[in-house]
């Protein structure tokens, strides 16, 4: 599961209490915070990957947190949730970063569908990650070990056609047999 810890930015103590234990009741990792400051304090201590925060609260409004945590390298998925929601709060909460906004009263299937688009998305992020990430194609394709029938025609591996270094294959012809057929060739991954 992608998403694993989870904090909780609300005033609202019976709305604090109600989404944490639904959060538990999901099995992720929950701590919450009643302000800013309380929630400042968690987030300079640990990583989170998701954050449900109030838009309005005593001492400020989370939009500051949420354009404040856009230059972190580390930061959480922010859903904002609001009992006074208008179009303009939902629009300037998206603006500064927010992933998702919700009215409250929100139903539980509400808040498993924010949920469950927030590990899409968050699934999604670190396969760019891994696939942006020039590695594994630096480190290259090797052959584990050799066998006759590989040798003089080449061979297909997860998709990937192999030709003797150097070699050209004919151009029109779907096999990937070489030019030249030397019986100890050394083969790349295309």
């Amino acid at each position: 599961m992608p998403i694993e810890k989870i904090i909780v930015l609300e005033d609202d103590v019976i709305v604090r209490k109600n989404l944490e234990q639904q959060l538990r009741q999901r099995r992720y990792d929950v701590a919450s915070a009643a302000n800013l400051a309380t929630a400042q304090e968690y987030l300079a201590k640990d990583n989170f990957d998701l954050m449900i925060a109030d838009v309005r609260l005593p001492d400020g409004e989370s939009t500051d947190l949420l354009r404040e945590l856009q230059s972190r390298p580390q930061k959480p998925l922010v859903v904002m949730i609001s009992g006074f929601g208008t179009v303009e709060s939902a629009v300037e909460c998206m603006r500064c970063g927010a992933f998702d906004y919700l009215i409250k009263p929100f139903t539980s299937d509400q808040l498993d569908v924010t949920l469950r688009k927030a590990e899409s998305f968050t699934q999604l992020i670190k396969i760019n990650q891994y696939l942006s990430n020039d590695e594994h194609e630096e480190a290259g394709y090797q052959l584990l070990g050799r066998s006759p029938v590989m040798e003089p025609q080449g061979c297909a591996y997860a998709g990937h056609r192999a030709y003797p270094r150097g070699k050209r294959h004919r151009k029109g012809v779907g096999s990937a047999r070489p030019l030249s057929a030397e019986p100890a060739c050394q083969w790349t991954f295309h």
